[in-house]
């Protein structure tokens, strides 16, 4: 069954979080499943994207970019700063092995056209061990467009527990292979609360842009020291603060038995101090001392709904449950589709 975000829900959640913790520049994170297909009655993502701005939030979205001919020009215009484009390969036929669409072309050339709106673009690209022959045309179309490429790890979720190790690759092997030599400078960027990230500024244009694990600050988090899956995890608690369809909020991709219920709030009988004063109460238990500078150095999340016109599983083995390895497909609790 579908399920999406009200509007009005995500615009009093974001208005309570900024409330509670005093934030004066939130941002906003939209992602899905695929966050151009949110429909609420007559109002689309561009429509959600100037209600955030309107109300004084940076606006940010993560998409697979099928649908860009129907929101280029809107979202364009949107007041949208930052634009996260997932691309799992840049070979066309694995891009269709893995997304189930053979699109990359349009996606490719939709970026070229969207270039010429204020909206920063970022590629992400998640890394499959076998399938990353493509490296060098993905770098070539960052040098060419003057782009920033992020390089994620492979996730390790329940689901794909089996299948984890006969894919998973360490970005180092794909740095010192195709990047460093192409880099004229490297900068290191530290983050008080969340992951370290690299940047590798490419001779000619473009960044890559990697996270790094930081294990003295993973163990600094008593959620993360006592953890059954600390083994398994390459993100610090509470890194991102997401919430979803289902209107839970969560703080990490493993421990799903942590989560704040959002639905006795949503209705008229409850504002959006008291919200508020509910989340800091509750935020400040879990996270613990100095939560009120670690929330300042995360986003807001909200997965708006539950579907997508992509299925992102694994290219070789049999396309059932256990091959989707996209990660908001797991979080957002897609069901079988094959």
């Amino acid at each position: 069954m579908q399920e999406i975000q009200k509007l009005k829900n995500i615009i009093k959640i974001s208005n309570a979080y900024k409330i509670a913790f005093w934030i004066e520049e939130l941002v906003i994170n939209l992602a899905g499943l695929e966050t151009t297909l949110w429909q609420e009655d007559n109002n689309d993502i561009c429509d959600l994207i100037n209600e955030l701005i309107n109300n004084g939030f940076k606006a940010e979205l993560t998409t697979n970019w099928s649908t860009l001919w129907k929101f280029s020009k809107k979202l364009a215009k949107s007041g949208l700063s930052k634009c996260r484009i997932s691309i799992p390969s840049f070979d066309r036929n694995i891009y269709k092995n893995i997304t189930g669409r053979d699109g990359l072309y349009w996606v490719l050339e939709g970026i070229k056209n969207f270039r010429e709106s204020n909206v920063k673009i970022i590629i992400n690209r998640p890394l499959l061990k076998g399938f990353t022959d493509d490296i060098p045309i993905c770098l070539d179309f960052i040098w060419k467009e003057n782009l920033t490429l992020k390089l994620y790890d492979l996730w390790r979720t329940k689901r794909i527990n089996n299948n984890y190790n006969r894919y998973y690759i360490h970005r180092s092997e794909i740095i010192d292979k195709y990047i460093k030599n192409n880099s004229k400078f490297i900068e290191e960027k530290e983050l008080n609360f969340n992951r370290n990230r690299i940047l590798y500024n490419l001779v000619g244009g473009g960044i890559v842009d990697i996270k790094v694990f930081d294990s003295e600050k993973h163990n600094q988090s008593h959620n993360c020291k006592t953890c059954i899956f600390k083994k398994k995890c390459k993100e610090t608690f509470a890194s991102y603060i997401n919430i979803f369809s289902d209107w839970y909020l969560k703080f990490c991709n493993l421990r799903e038995d942590i989560f704040l219920d959002l639905n006795p709030f949503l209705g008229n009988n409850v504002n959006e101090k008291e919200l508020g004063e509910f989340l800091r109460t509750k935020l400040n238990n879990i996270l613990g001392p100095n939560s009120q500078e670690k929330i300042k150095d995360v986003d807001l999340c909200f997965y708006i709904n539950n579907i997508c016109n992509h299925k992102c599983s694994f290219p070789d083995i049999k396309k059932d449950i256990n091959s989707l390895w996209c990660l908001s497909s797991v979080r957002s609790n897609e069901e079988l589709w094959y």
